[in-house]
């Protein structure tokens, strides 16, 4: 019984040694957080609507799901009052986008940039928010 229980632990211990040996390549290799604000934190609080961690298959050859986390800055305190009563929908809309988008340019910088324009004109034309900016936190592709 004690041999049983010394191999579960080996077990244990191999597979969360290699889901940190991934989590740290896929740092390395600049698919981590892509948030990259040069405005203080302070000065968004009343604008800053985090949508939270979002996990979704994906359309791509190379990546089989996306795990990020969005922040939705908006221009005005009314629209982060709005977007927080339509939470769930918004965060619908999103998944929905990315489901259903071409996933392959997701691993370049210019990629991303491109998708963060596209989600604010179609969160901008469904709930008519006026939006500032997209931010990507803990932006990770899983092959």
């Amino acid at each position: 019984m004690g041999k049983i229980l010394t191999r579960n632990r080996q077990i244990i211990a191999s597979v969360i040694a290699i889901f940190v040996a991934i989590l740290l390549f896929i740092k390395v290799i600049g698919l981590g957080d892509t948030g990259g604000s040069s405005v203080a934190k302070g000065s968004l609080v009343d604008k800053e609507v985090s949508l939270d961690s979002m996990v979704i298959t994906i359309n791509s050859d190379k990546y089989t799901m996306l795990k990020a986390d969005f922040s939705v800055i908006v221009k005005k305190p009314s629209d982060k009052k709005n977007l927080e009563k339509s939470m769930e929908n918004v965060r619908q809309t999103v998944l929905k986008y990315l489901f259903s988008s071409d996933s392959r340019r997701l691993h370049t910088e210019k990629g991303k940039e491109a998708l963060k324009k596209e989600l604010i004109d179609v969160l901008e034309e469904r709930f008519g928010y006026e939006i500032e900016a997209i931010y990507f936190k803990n932006f990770i592709l899983v092959p």
